[in-house]
């Protein structure tokens, strides 16, 4: 029962912070932060320390732990002395704060504490969501599908909304659903894509297994690919042309995956996948609506600064991190940052670096992004295990699913910044979660 009551409890935690503009502003951050903090308590207290899910091996659990406490050694107020040793950029900053605020003595090494101190906080919460999803995958072990769910359904209603505000609009028709910006809408949807396609799947499967009942199963999975074919057609019409190719570019694997778990002799493996490539290229040219192809062509952008200015942003944020390389300036602190190496549209403010990997090299320097890279790898290892070694298909189905969501996110944060959306990282929180209990080996326990 405690399973059930958490899951709902996420999800409805999950889906206010989705449709309170993505979490983006703090008030809806907070409360998600603090609705997450309660349902975990409540879990704990309330379950069996015995029934729980096996721990991750221990290299894993101190990267995911040492991510937080980086951000809080950021925040440490350390003697400037130290400051100066650990970043001479930092240093700088602070000396010349000295004729304002003289005798300082200590700072720490963040440029910006109160945004690092909140981003830790919601870094917390995503590993939070993690920990009690892979939870409750592990209790409802024999129905791995089951906290997936949600997440389809989520997406779903976020594509109708934006479909509605599509069909409403009498002119330059554009979906952006509960979001702010179209990018943030299509880097939600793109990563549930691969999740509801392959479950449409999943029933197929079983309505071929289990002949009683067949025909109920079969129409399950053509109503779960309807809400797939929404949700592509919502990415479509929010005119993202990352979001279109990362979308397109995910159903691409999960398509190839799935042929890989076929018998077919290699030569006909390979073949199949060529066809895959080519059907995927004649969707990339069939789907585009006029508004979208004048954005591939250049001849229409409403986001003229970020589309044109983008790779000097790039460029500018190097100039960044080559003057913050081993510690960063602090997650968060980018944007009081950048505004020293700022040369383009100096008139606009300009928070993130509209690339996640640059990103988080500026925030954590080449001290800190090891540890997010290793605990990363640390989780996807049994993530992606059952693509070659299971025996059960259902697992297999869900690591491919999950495989395609991870794909979609991590060519979109090429270009984007949909990691520091919190409903889309929640989201991915959640799936990592499913796919990490998911590859767990061994005995599968099942809890009413």
């Amino acid at each position: 029962m405690i399973g059930w009551v958490t899951l709902l409890a996420l999800s409805m935690t999950l889906g206010g912070t989705l449709f309170l503009y993505g979490g983006i502003p703090v008030a809806p951050r907070m409360l998600a932060l603090f609705a997450i903090a309660l349902v975990a308590t409540i879990y704990a207290l309330f379950t069996n320390p015995q029934a729980r899910c096996p721990s991750l091996p221990g290299w894993t659990t101190l990267c995911i732990a040492g991510i937080p406490g980086y951000m809080l050694f950021q925040l440490l107020p350390l003697p400037i002395p130290i400051i100066n040793f650990l970043s001479s950029a930092r240093g700088s900053l602070i000396a010349a704060l000295g004729p304002v605020i003289p005798g300082i003595s200590r700072a720490p090494l963040s440029v910006n504490p109160p945004a690092t101190l909140l981003m830790m906080l919601t870094i917390v919460g995503y590993v939070v969501v993690f920990l009690l999803i892979r939870e409750l995958s592990w209790r409802f072990g024999l129905r791995p599908w089951q906290t997936l769910l949600p997440i389809i359904c989520l997406g779903g209603l976020e594509a109708a909304y934006g479909m509605s505000q599509v069909w409403q609009a009498t002119e330059s028709p554009r979906a952006s659903g509960s979001f702010s910006n179209w990018d943030h809408f299509s880097g939600f949807l793109e990563i549930t894509l691969p999740i509801s396609v392959v479950y449409g799947v999943a029933l197929m499967r079983r309505s071929h297994d289990r002949r009683s009942d067949s025909s109920a199963r079969a129409a399950a999975a053509c109503a779960v690919w309807a809400i797939s074919a929404l949700i592509l057609i919502a990415i479509v019409y929010s005119l993202c042309r990352t979001g279109f190719l990362a979308a397109l570019a995910s159903l691409f694997v999960v398509a190839a995956l799935c042929l890989q778990a076929v018998r077919l002799s290699r030569f006909r493996r390979w073949l199949a996948i060529v066809s895959l490539g080519l059907i995927t290229a004649v969707l990339f040219i069939v789907l585009q609506p006029s508004q979208l192809i004048e954005r591939f062509a250049g001849l229409s952008s409403g986001d003229t600064f970020i589309s044109d200015a983008r790779p000097i942003l790039w460029k500018e944020t190097c100039s960044l991190i080559s003057e913050y390389p081993w510690f960063g300036v602090g997650s968060g602190g980018f944007e009081s940052a950048f505004l020293k190496h700022q040369a383009v549209a100096v008139t606009t403010i300009v928070q993130f670096a509209h690339n996640d990997y640059l990103q988080y090299l500026a925030d954590f320097g080449f001290v800190g992004l090891p540890i997010i890279v290793t605990a990363l790898v640390g989780i996807l290892i049994p993530l992606l295990k059952p693509l070659k070694n299971s025996e059960s298909q259902e697992r297999r189905l869900v690591a491919i699913a999950c495989a395609g969501s991870i794909v979609a996110l991590a060519l979109h944060s090429i270009a984007d910044f949909n990691s520091f959306v919190p409903a889309t990282s929640i989201t991915m929180a959640w799936i990592l979660g499913a796919g990490s209990a998911n590859g767990i080996a061994g005995k599968r326990i099942s809890f009413r």
